[in-house]
């Protein structure tokens, strides 16, 4: 069978957590999704079993485009449909094996998923993801090929643009998104409506609903897992998701068993084939079913028989066909899995080379920048320092304070911006020498080879200048003897042969010769390089002994400011006092609006028994509502919609509130760590302008994270209880309850006319 199981809620939800597609292979067992137990039950359930074949794909849709995750390519594809089958063409498959194998395949896809960044989530999906996983087998070598897929769909949240705060692309990524989830909202509504039989379900309109069209009204088991956020701000979404699911569940489907068409058929012959022979043998045997002297029964069993040889022959050349097909498959698998080895092999030899050149490049660091990086160390140790000081006795600084501490901050960033830099420069400067005195020590090498090789070769040189010229002597005097020899001719043969030798062993010398004037011209060469190599050397050393220079100028002036910044700090525990008067300050001014929001707070309790009452009346006047009594009911409805509209104001209130003491809790929380990190000796002053011990302290800011927290509890269950008392006001069964109850008033309707009369 096929079977879908799909994701849904508002963004941040945790769909994608539920799921599971962003985990990796060394996901633990308690806190992997569904993906991963759902594949490793599949494994676990086919063994070691050569008759089952699994394939895997994954694919997105972005702003209604579908990209296959696992292509880089990026590529999109085309959705088609053949014989009532919707499928996408292009659509990479890759064979898996175990667990290990898939959820490579699914981290893959997941690098390149579309994210984004909102104000509700860090790592928002921006499109709907389905990991699809396709099973292939047969029980036995004779039995029928079974197919099956399963769709693991992860879908997009749902957003609100007033909550994510999108803007340009990511406001329409958001746009589209809910264009995609409102259609299938459209279609699973369609599927539900029982008193629309034979209409039309628009699934072509977007993407996302044709790849789901066999999984929400064909062949497929579907499973819907609605994703609910647990925060009271959320209640509107949470609502929505839970009808968006309640209608989805009254889908009722039916699959069928997929089997391969061409083994169906050839069960049906085997079958027939087997009716066949066991007719024929019954028949041999003659005595119990009919006689053979009816000449129309021979011919009917003899065309039997050559049917069955057919049948036979057909079934032969079809499993022979259906073999040679696994043995290519089967070398398929093999080469591609050499080539994933050779490809595994190829990447850990590149890591290996990439972590020893990062070995070389460490060993290769010039120990002449040891003290250099000692004071820049200093330096950045004595900015933190210097910093975390500041945090932990200042909280509120003034103009002229910030311009010092600014100063000093830029003057500190500055030092050790220009220390690297010096630092950088005279590694390169270092390096640079380095490979000019390599350079040198091979130009003088070179050159001594050469000398050496001109001494050697200076009495070859004179021998081959004397052997030239006897030579040339000896070619003149032969080519003056066969100019005027009249001699035998054998005699002038020789000579000239001796004189072809002559010929050659000039060009050799001469050869040689050249080879000895180019080895003097390279010498020369060399020497002029060398003289210009420790040219520049000479100016390089220069350099260095400046930059040098430089560094330690720029160590003199940071030591002078390390100085002023320490008497500077001892001016800033001054301060402390100041700032502690500006903390008493901001605690009564935070008591008063504490006091603010504790009357807000009463005056939401007793809008939340105001409505609680209304409700009550509405609902026992509804009962008991009588001609006499239609007004008085109309008017009990009337004061309930009032008191819930009362209440949602009183509920964006609470929530506010909410926020602010959360902020304030978060505040207290961090001084709290902050104060707990500091050595147990220390002494800090306290709001009252005296000495407070540690402990004293942490007991007075507990104190107040306990009264913020009973404030926020407080704010949360009476937001939580007025969000009961409007969703009740504003449901169905409140107003069905009330129109009954006026449908019962025989002469309701002219009450109702006669109310809206005296409204206008």
């Amino acid at each position: 069978y096929n079977c879908t199981i799909l994701a849904y809620g508002q963004t941040g939800s945790g769909k994608t957590y539920t799921m599971g597609t962003e985990e990796t292979i060394t996901a633990s067992s308690e806190g992997r999704g569904i993906i991963s137990r759902l594949v490793d039950g599949i494994f676990k359930q086919i063994g070691t079993s050569e008759r089952h074949r699994v394939t895997a794909s994954m694919l997105e849709i972005y702003e209604e485009k579908v990209i296959d995750l696992l292509c880089i390519s990026r590529e999109c594809l085309q959705i088609r449909e053949s014989k009532g089958v919707v499928f996408v063409q292009g659509l990479s498959v890759h064979p898996v094996s175990c667990l290990e194998d898939a959820m490579k395949l699914l981290q893959k896809g997941c690098q390149l998923r579309s994210r984004g960044e909102t104000a509700m989530n860090d790592k928002s999906s921006r499109s709907h993801a389905i990991f699809t996983l396709c099973i292939e087998g047969n029980e036995s070598a004779e039995s029928t090929v079974f197919k099956a897929k399963l769709h693991l769909v992860d879908l997009a949240g749902s957003e609100r643009l007033k909550k994510t705060q999108a803007e340009g692309e990511r406001m329409r990524e958001g746009i589209k998104i809910n264009e995609g989830l409102l259609a299938l909202g459209n279609v699973i509504a369609s599927l539900t409506d029982q008193n629309a039989s034979g209409r039309h379900i628009p699934y072509r309109v977007t993407k996302i609903t044709r790849l789901l069209q066999d999984s929400l009204g064909g062949n497929s088991y579907t499973v819907m897992i609605a994703c609910i956020s647990p925060a009271d701000t959320n209640a509107d979404e949470t609502l929505s998701t839970l009808r968006y699911a309640d209608r989805a569940k009254r889908i009722k489907n039916k699959p069928t068993v997929n089997a391969d068409p061409n083994m169906v058929l050839i069960q049906g012959l085997r079958d027939e084939l087997a009716n066949v022979k066991h007719e024929l043998a019954m028949l041999r045997a003659g005595q119990n079913l009919v006689k053979l002297e009816d000449s129309q029964t021979i011919n009917e069993i003899t065309n039997d028989c050559k049917r069955c040889v057919e049948l036979e022959k057909q079934n032969l050349e079809i499993q022979e066909d259906y073999n040679r097909r696994n043995v290519r498959f089967a070398e398929a698998m093999v080469e591609n899995s050499k080539l994933v080895e050779q490809l595994l092999a190829s990447q850990q030899i590149v890591e290996q080379l990439r972590d020893h050149m990062r070995e070389i490049k460490k060993k290769s660091e010039n120990k002449e920048f040891d003290e250099a990086m000692k004071i820049l160390d200093i330096a950045i140790s004595l900015r933190g320092s210097v910093e975390e000081e500041k945090d932990k006795d200042v909280f509120d600084i003034g103009e002229d304070d910030a311009d010092d501490e600014t100063s000093d901050q830029a003057f500190v960033n500055h030092f050790t911006e220009k220390q690297i830099a010096l630092n950088k420069d005279m590694r390169d400067i270092l390096e640079e020498i380095k490979q000019k005195e390599l350079a040198f020590e091979a130009t003088v090498a070179s050159q001594t080879e050469i000398v050496k090789m001109r001494d050697t070769y200076a009495a070859e040189m004179e021998q081959l200048q004397a052997k030239l010229i006897v030579l040339e002597k000896e070619k003149q005097e032969l080519l003056s003897k066969l100019k005027g020899s009249s001699i035998h001719h054998k005699l002038s043969e020789e000579r000239r042969k001796r004189l072809q030798e002559l010929e050659k062993e000039l060009a050799a010398s001469k050869r040689r010769v050249g080879e000895i004037q180019k080895l003097e011209k390279e010498n020369i060469r060399l020497q002029e390089q060398s003289k210009k190599l420790s040219i520049e050397l000479g100016e390089l050393k220069k350099l260095r002994v400046k930059m040098s220079k430089q560094m330690r100028e720029g160590e003199v002036r940071f030591r002078k400011w390390k100085m002023m910044a320490d008497r500077n700090m001892a001016q800033l525990k001054n301060q402390v006092r100041k700032r502690e008067m500006e903390m008493a300050r901001e605690q009564h001014a935070k008591n008063l609006q504490l006091a603010v929001y504790r009357r807000k707070y009463e005056e939401a309790n007793a809008c939340n028994r105001r409505l609680q009452m209304q409700l009550a009346k509405s609902t026992t006047r509804a009962k008991t509502c009588c001609d006499g009594q239609f007004i008085s009911a109309l008017n009990d409805e009337l004061a309930v919609a009032y008191s819930a509209a009362e209440a949602e104001i009183h509920c964006q209130i609470l929530i506010e509130q909410r926020k602010i003491l959360s902020v304030q809790q978060q505040k207290l929380m961090r001084k709290l760590e902050k104060l707990l990190k500091e050595p147990p000796v220390k002494r800090r002053t306290g709001f009252d302008h005296t000495d407070m011990e540690v402990e004293d302290e942490r007991k007075a800011i507990e104190e107040q994270l306990k009264n913020l927290d009973r404030e926020i509890q407080l704010r949360g269950s009476e937001l939580s209880d007025i969000q009961k008392k409007c969703i009740k006001a504003y449901s169905d069964e409140h107003r069905d309850q009330l129109w009954s109850a006026l449908r019962k008033s025989y002469r309701g309707k002219g009450r109702i006319r006669s109310s809206i009369r005296c409204g206008n």
